[in-house]
């Protein structure tokens, strides 16, 4: 929970846009859950090194995750995954607090920050702040709410050691899985949104030592992207002041991923 109100007003920084050689930047505050997977979960360090697998997951999340694609896991030549369930859900994440469905799986906390666009190194356990991946591997998903005003092309920047997913409104939008080092020049990917509000988030994983790095940034077509003080709905949000959004925050966020209806977890101002 949050202890002071610099750290509430963190909750609520928006996400902007700034001119950037005739494109918009998409900059502000994304939220981080952050998890720590032992070096003796069998998805974790033998696997050296893999190519960029651009099909390695499905276009849609389901219970909040990523799931494996069978395209993937059919080419033998592809490590394999081992932390999947029935549902083929990569447990590389948890849900909110809940990291049931892996034994290796440990939540480091949640109600870090980090800025978009996201320039990451060193991203080790716990939370992102550890010296080196030795004991543990880091792993993250980055949360971000916007709201466009109008129908908005935007071009997703992804490089990252090792995996990332970016999902826009729980639809798949750019993917680097494997475990490789950080590339020198970044995949791009588009998309175009209407009018409205839209999740983001980054499924991170670092598998192996020797790096932990994720580059990522969106640059949008027009400056449609703006700072808000609404959210979803704020029918029910307005019943709400300013101090009971920090204190619940981190509530809302561990609902989100067990309901796929909870209100977002960052609030754009």
């Amino acid at each position: 929970m949050y202890k002071n109100a610099a750290k509430i007003a963190l909750l609520l920084a928006g996400l902007g846009v700034s001119a950037i050689a005739g494109a918009y930047t998409v900059t502000g505050t994304l939220m981080a859950d952050y998890y720590s997977d032992t070096n003796h979960d069998p998805d974790f360090e033998g696997h050296c090194c893999s190519d960029v697998f651009y099909n390695m997951v499905n276009p849609t999340l389901y219970n909040g995750l990523p799931t494996l694609n069978t395209a993937y896991s059919s080419n033998p030549s592809n490590p394999v995954v081992h932390d999947i369930d029935a549902n083929r859900n990569i447990n590389w994440w948890g849900r909110g607090s809940d990291v049931s469905n892996n034994s290796h799986l440990s939540y480091d906390g949640s109600g870090y920050t980090t800025m978009l666009p996201v320039a990451l190194n060193d991203i080790y356990a716990p939370h992102a702040s550890g010296s080196n991946d030795s004991s543990a591997f880091q792993t993250a998903v980055y949360t971000g709410w916007f709201k466009t005003t109008g129908t908005t092309a935007l071009t997703f920047s992804l490089r990252a050691d090792d995996d990332a997913f970016v999902f826009l409104d729980g639809h798949l939008v750019q993917q680097v899985g494997g475990v490789h080092p950080l590339p020198s020049f970044a995949d791009l990917a588009t998309d175009t949104v209407g009018h409205g509000w839209h999740e983001l988030e980054i499924f991170y994983a670092d598998r192996h030592t020797v790096d932990a790095s994720l580059d990522f940034s969106i640059n949008a077509s027009i400056p449609s992207v703006q700072l808000l003080s609404a959210v979803p709905e704020p029918e029910t949000w307005a019943l709400l002041g300013l101090g009971m959004i920090g204190m619940g925050w981190l509530s809302q966020r561990s609902k989100k991923r067990a309901d796929s209806s909870d209100e977002p977890a960052l609030l754009v101002s």
